[in-house]
């Protein structure tokens, strides 16, 4: 596992390149995946694909083919969050009295550890290492794939 410091500064990395690369927020889009590495200097970041929707990234990673290798991958999304309402159980998040925006991370590494870094509007990063959730799910779900078919490459590494 990366540890919450770690987690923190790729969140960090992440929104930085974010601010650099998509200053135009009609071409921007709310969810993108990157790949990372390890360096002498720090942690590198990469992106690899992004669009409109999250679980679309996900399966367009796994049937990518790419000469890049990455020992970890970070998925980033950005919306709503809200509580969960018993009474109105399919209102969106963005139409909850309650909503606030949302940034997150997530990062798979090669043992299939998932951590997440969340940022609340208005509230300190909170870091999570519990590596369950439907996203958590599809990341190890696309992360297997990916592992499975390249396994006989390198056993830390994997394609996106």
């Amino acid at each position: 596992m990366l540890q919450e410091k770690v987690c923190k500064e790729l969140f960090a990395k992440v929104i930085a390149l974010r601010d650099i690369t998509e200053t135009d927020p009609v071409e921007s889009y709310s969810h993108a995946l990157y790949g990372f590495v390890e360096t002498d200097s720090g942690y590198e970041c990469t992106k690899v694909l992004d669009g409109p929707d999250v679980y679309d990234i996900l399966r367009k990673a796994k049937m990518r083919e790419t000469t890049k290798v990455w020992n970890n991958i970070i998925l980033y999304t950005e919306g709503w969050a809200a509580p969960a309402d018993k009474d109105k159980p399919n209102l969106a998040p963005s139409k909850h009295p309650e909503a606030k925006k949302v940034k997150l991370i997530c990062l798979i590494d090669e043992s299939l550890n998932v951590e997440s870094i969340i940022c609340l509007e208005g509230e300190e990063l909170r870091y999570d290492a519990t590596g369950a959730g439907r996203l958590a799910d599809a990341l190890k779900e696309m992360y297997f794939i990916i592992k499975e078919e390249n396994d006989n490459i390198n056993d830390k590494s994997f394609y996106i």
